[in-house]
């Protein structure tokens, strides 16, 4: 049996760092989406859409393994990433976009929001419990993939 988890996460952090360095992150999507967290393939499907597939994830009992695809769509001189999940492909539909604004010489503030649903092989009876951890383990990447980059890139 597979039960269903919507997820939701909005986050917004002002960032050290000039906003060309922080848009440069969006001309090379490969190399800046391969800092996400427990990520162990990104395989392009072409046309700017890509196939993630996460390294298993939850509590060592009831660890199960996400794969989705996403179609992005980036515009630069806007600082606007979108992205919309790619149907049929993977356990999960995820999508979102991510805001950059030019705060000062020095500083970005950076968007983010993602919503999408988590289809997990659980019993029915555990999504109770399920929910809270998917959302937390979710939670958890997004922030860790802004700290990656934050660390590698600028």
């Amino acid at each position: 049996m597979t039960i269903s988890v919507d997820i939701h996460r909005d986050k917004r952090e002002v960032i050290a760092a000039a906003y060309d360095r922080v848009s440069g992150l969006m001309d090379d999507l490969p190399a800046t989406l391969a800092h996400f967290p427990s990520l162990e393939t990104l395989a392009p499907l072409g046309d700017e859409r890509y196939h993630w597939k996460l390294s298993p994830l939850g509590p060592i009992t009831h660890r199960v393994r996400i794969d989705f695809a996403t179609a992005f769509k980036v515009e630069r001189h806007k600082g606007h990433l979108s992205f919309e999940p790619v149907k049929g492909v993977g356990s999960a539909a995820i999508g979102g976009r991510i805001l950059l604004q030019p705060l000062d010489g020095e500083r970005t503030q950076l968007q983010m929001t993602i919503k999408g649903t988590v289809h997990v092989p659980l019993s029915f009876l555990l999504k109770p419990l399920a929910a809270p951890i998917v959302a937390r383990e979710f939670n958890g990447l997004v922030d860790g993939f802004v700290a990656n980059l934050q660390r590698a890139h600028l």
